[in-house]
């Protein structure tokens, strides 16, 4: 059963979205079950998706996604990543064969890079 809940503003249908765990919030023992254990719970919250955050540290997003595709019935990995990082067809291919394999709505979060925006300006501006 989807417990899926539509949360409605005006005439639009709201999605709701819950945060993975960050790879350096938590032990390295303990991470990957972490991740499993937020997705079940947020599935059963009735979530409709996940952050996954991309802190550029130690674990790849796309590989926590695919451990939430994995481990949950329905639930949406949003991947949040940063274009400097990843050429755009580098993340159309990954999208689309996780979309492929799992059959499995993923969302993308496209992060500027506001800090390189930012040194590029004071560089400029002298």
């Amino acid at each position: 059963m989807d417990q899926s809940r539509e949360v409605y503003s005006g005439n639009k249908t709201l999605k709701v979205f819950s945060t993975c765990p960050q790879s350096s919030a938590v032990d390295q023992e303990s991470y990957f079950q972490n991740v499993i254990d937020v997705a079940r719970w947020s599935e059963e919250a009735g979530c409709d998706g996940i952050l996954v955050y991309a802190d550029n540290s130690l674990v790849d997003p796309w590989l926590v996604a695919e451990t939430i595709i994995q481990n949950t019935r329905s639930l949406c990995p949003l991947v949040a990543l940063q274009p400097i990082y990843m050429h755009p067809y580098s993340v159309a291919k990954m999208v689309s064969s996780l979309a492929h394999f799992y059959r499995r709505r993923i969302y993308l979060n496209m992060v500027a890079n506001i800090r390189l925006r930012m040194a590029q300006a004071t560089v400029a501006n002298g």
